[in-house]
């Protein structure tokens, strides 16, 4: 059996750490263990699973349609997409092409309760991708009414500080350089 593996992770940082790596380390091994063949791999590092713009889901939706291979691993349901409606036309469009889907986490059943359980699932995914915004957004406005940088980093010549203007107090050292012009003379600006 010919397969191809797809991963996703939503940001740069969790690509770089460990999102993308250890998913297809599960589904390399996985592979194997059921003796299939990895014909192709694809990924989309810092893409969000609410949408259907991603760059590799584009080229695995193309090759789909070639047949060079006869399933699709995925990890988890969550990773071919955070929007229930995605979720479930992406499976149909790949089960209409012959190209049925299987997961690491879910056992793949095409009964009525296995159909069910992945769209409960993918409710709830989509429901977590929410949650995560919502908390994030009013994080973020909480941060900004204390009058805090939403990013939680200084730039040179400052330092955080809950207490300063704009959340921020002057480091006097780093400051002199930022003042300084290219001909030495600091700047009354």
């Amino acid at each position: 059996m010919r397969v191809a593996l797809y991963a996703r992770v939503s940001t740069d940082e969790q690509a770089e750490k460990y999102g993308l790596d250890s998913q297809l380390r599960a589904l390399r091994d996985l592979a194997a263990a059921r003796g299939w063949e990895v014909v192709a791999e694809f990924k989309d590092d810092g893409y969000s699973g609410a949408t259907l713009d991603r760059p590799d889901l584009t080229r695995l939706r193309d090759a789909i349609r070639t047949h060079t291979f006869d399933v699709v691993l995925i990890h988890d349901p969550d990773r071919l997409a955070r929007d229930l409606v995605y979720a479930l036309l992406l499976e149909r469009e790949f089960q209409q092409a012959g190209v049925p889907v299987e997961y690491v986490t879910v056992a793949t059943d095409d009964s009525p309760a296995g159909q069910l359980q992945r769209q409960i699932l993918g409710a709830i995914a989509e429901f977590e991708r929410k949650k995560i915004r919502e908390r994030t957004v009013r994080g973020k406005l909480e941060k900004a009414r204390r009058g805090l940088l939403p990013g939680g980093f200084a730039p040179f010549g400052y330092r955080l500080d809950a207490n300063g203007q704009g959340g921020l107090a002057v480091v006097p050292d780093q400051a002199e350089i930022v003042m300084a012009h290219p001909s030495g003379k600091s700047s009354t600006a």
